[in-house]
């Protein structure tokens, strides 16, 4: 399934995207969750299963603030972590101490909304089932202020319209019955292909002891299988909005605007200090700056990230081949040379 952080800033009108979909059948829409919520024990009578998992399975979920789920206690939020994982690989198994068990087999879509603080989450055998996408910071953020000022009051009309639209959305421009495209073109399967590694590789946790921040072990990389897939399906979603030829049931065009969109999302899913570095020294490549040595220094001078914070990162991305480092002699220059870092070949 294709599940996706929307990821924002307070405010800055995620929620309002979301709730709009709750004007269609097949999308269930919540603002928050709990283990129990998702998978109930709780069994009364003949009142059924008040679990929310098998009222999801075919459906698309909307969890308006994953922002609360990292707030829980960590016992709490592994629960729940632990019944998605299961409901992301399409088998859902619970059992209760009262004899309960609770058993769902299906697939949805998920999308959930949640602030920056997603960047701190840990837990990547979550993360590898979740793409980010990031929306972008408004250029006049004074123009943003004095629109909601003027819409005060009015929020309740705006939200009826935006509903309505979606739900047109839905019935009129993707109808049930349009036949979604199986295959795209070669080049972008290769795309997403190296699109995929690079993810998996850039997420990769590097686990380091609590009390002297050594490595405690090589990281491995995921395999990347499951960001392919996503990424894919996101690309076949997008070609259907360009169009679908009645007759072969395949988009008519595959644009290079829907592929920008897919190549952003990779992105987006990565850690933005590990982007920020590859941004810089791909920069500093491409530029061919001569004589000029990317030492700590000069990246922390131009990604902004703090030093002592910047040196882990970098260690990191060292050790799970994302960057090379080396000494950088510098002719007449006293003292222990300088640490270059470039680019690793694949990255």
């Amino acid at each position: 399934p294709l599940w996706v952080h929307l990821v924002g800033p307070a405010g800055c009108g995620k929620t309002e995207l979301l709730t709009s979909m709750a004007g269609n059948d097949n999308v269930v829409v919540a603002s928050s969750v709990t283990a129990a919520s998702l998978v109930s024990g709780f069994q009364a009578g003949g009142s059924g299963d008040p679990s929310l998992i098998p009222k999801l399975i075919g459906k698309a979920f909307v969890l308006k603030d994953f922002t609360e789920i990292l707030r829980l206690e960590r016992g709490e939020r592994d629960q729940i972590y632990s019944i998605l994982r299961g409901a992301y690989d399409g088998e859902v198994l619970k059992i209760f101490g009262n004899g309960v068990v609770r058993q769902y087999r299906g697939h949805f879509t998920m999308i959930t909304g949640v602030t920056h603080a997603i960047e701190g989450e840990t837990d990547t055998s979550l993360g590898e089932r979740f793409l980010r996408f990031k929306l972008a910071s408004p250029d006049d953020i004074q123009a943003i202020l004095r629109r909601a000022l003027t819409n005060g009051g009015n929020e309740l009309h705006i939200r009826m319209e935006l509903t309505a639209a979606v739900r047109q959305f839905f019935d009129n421009v993707w109808p049930e019955t349009a036949t979604p495209p199986h295959e795209i073109p070669e080049e972008w399967e290769r795309q997403i292909a190296l699109l995929s590694e690079f993810v998996a590789r850039m997420r990769t946790s590097v686990d380091r002891n609590f009390f002297n921040d050594t490595i405690t072990h090589i990281p491995v990389p995921e395999t990347g299988t499951r960001v392919a897939k996503q990424l894919k399906k996101l690309a076949l979603g997008l070609a259907m909005l360009s169009g679908i030829d009645q007759e072969s049931g395949l988009p008519n065009a595959f644009s290079k605007i829907d592929f920008d969109v897919v190549t952003k999302c990779a992105k987006d899913s990565c850690p933005s200090f590990a982007v920020s570095v590859v941004s810089c020294l791909h920069d500093a490549e491409r530029e061919q700056r001569e004589g000029r040595v990317m030492t700590v220094d000069s990246i922390a001078s131009e990604t902004g990230i703090p030093f002592n914070t910047l040196r882990f990162v970098l260690d990191n991305m060292v050790i799970l081949k994302l960057i090379n480092k080396k000494a950088a002699p510098v002719w007449g220059q006293p003292g222990p040379p300088p640490i270059e870092y470039s680019l690793a070949p694949k990255t």
